[in-house]
Order: C-alpha cells, then sequence, then structure tokens
C-alpha cells in the first residue's frame, strides 16, 4: 500500500461483510454542493413571468364562470350567458396553453465570446 498523501487521503480497511462497507463509505465519501450559474437554470424569469401570466388568466376564466345557479323553486336564465358559457372557459383554456408554452419556452442564452 502507498503513503497517502495531502490529495489522496488514507484508505481504510473494507469490513468483509458488503452492507458494513456500504456505511463506511457513507462516513468517509465527502460530498460538495457545486452552485448553479444563472446560464444553468431550467427557468429564466422569462418563464416565470409567462407562468404568472398564464395562472392569471386562468384565476380570471373561472372567475368569469362563477355566478348563482338554477334553484327547483326558481329558474336562472344567467346559466347560458355568454360570459359564463363562452368567455371564462375560453380565458381558462388560453391560461392553461399558456401555461404549457411557458414552461417549454426556452431561456435565451447569452452568447460567450
Amino acid at each position: 500500500m502507498a503513503i497517502p498523501t495531502k490529495q489522496q487521503p488514507a484508505r481504510k480497511a473494507t469490513p468483509a461483510t458488503p452492507y458494513a462497507s456500504r456505511a463506511a463509505q457513507k462516513h468517509t465519501t465527502e460530498r460538495t454542493l457545486e452552485k448553479e450559474t444563472p446560464q444553468q437554470f431550467p427557468l429564466a424569469r422569462r418563464n416565470f413571468i409567462l407562468m404568472i401570466v398564464a395562472g392569471l388568466f386562468i384565476v380570471v376564466g373561472f372567475l368569469l364562470m362563477l355566478g348563482g345557479g338554477t334553484t327547483p323553486e326558481k329558474f336562472n336564465p344567467d346559466i347560458f350567458s355568454t360570459r359564463r358559457v363562452v368567455i371564462g372557459p375560453t380565458l381558462a383554456f388560453i391560461g392553461f396553453v399558456a401555461m404549457g408554452v411557458a414552461v417549454i419556452v426556452r431561456p435565451k442564452s447569452k452568447k460567450s465570446e
């Protein structure tokens, strides 16, 4: 066995059972976390802004669909209004599609020279 240097730490003797060696490896190996650069992030600021806008579309669409319903005593013709049947669901659908697009859109990459 070679003499360990500062770059090469000394190895401990491995136990006979494989399970004990795994436990020993957990305690002897050191791991460090490396901070990602902004270019390595999967989503950029633009993606988050698009996601917020899409979320607002979804919320507004559902709010436009809200309203009172028909009771057994009285019929409410407002349940068939254009706002509740067409505009609200369309805005919510556009919001869901925009949310998918916001996640898929790649962030702009800066060219390094």
